[in-house]
């Protein structure tokens, strides 16, 4: 009995050290939505619904310190959070981010290192889930449900990642408007 007990012990303590270490502290100690919220000042740019044929994806929302976007991201914090209005796997949310990094003419050997990161970090995705981005500096934070799930330390990442909806070779054009606030999606 005291071998299983000792047996259980060590597994919990194991598998404890290595959550913690595959998912650190985020610099700034934001492990939850909420902190984040109360300690980074963020106002509202846009949001937007996204839909194919007749079923909605999901909405998201994109917020930033100033207000504006583009932003300095040296001197700014950006967050871009997507409510999921569908169930989605992590190999379809894997396959459809490098369909549109390919859209823009990203190299593969660029977002090749991204998608082993993502993969990593993602989890699959349920109905009226959320799948937040925090971006301070040079480090990209991911949080699932509000909750800290994994970060991505290259600064390129996050202007790649986010140019799938804000950049102007975007596949979805509309989306990227309503998300900087140029259209009012009523």
């Amino acid at each position: 009995m005291r071998f299983k007990v000792l047996v259980i012990l060590v597994l919990l303590f194991l598998i404890s050290n290595h959550a913690i270490a595959n998912n650190s502290a985020p610099k700034g100690g934001f492990f939850n939505v909420d902190s984040l919220k109360k300690s980074v000042f963020l106002e509202p740019v846009g949001e937007t619904r996204f839909s194919f044929l007749f079923w909605d994806v999901y909405q998201s929302q994109l917020q930033t310190s100033s207000g504006q976007y583009p932003v300095d991201i040296e001197k700014e914090s950006i967050f871009y959070e997507i409510q999921y209005l569908i169930d989605i796997t992590q190999e379809n949310l894997l396959e459809s981010t490098v369909e549109q990094w390919q859209h823009l003419g990203i190299s593969a050997n660029v977002y090749q290192k991204y998608i082993t990161e993502l993969s990593a970090i993602w989890p699959d995705i349920s109905e009226g889930d959320t799948l937040a981005l925090f971006v301070q500096a040079d480090h990209s934070r991911f949080y699932f449900n509000g909750e800290y799930i994994g970060k991505i330390v290259e600064p390129a990442f996050a202007v790649d990642f986010l140019a799938i909806w804000l950049s102007e070779k975007t596949s979805e054009p509309e989306l990227r408007r309503e998300l900087l606030g140029e259209v009012n999606d009523e």
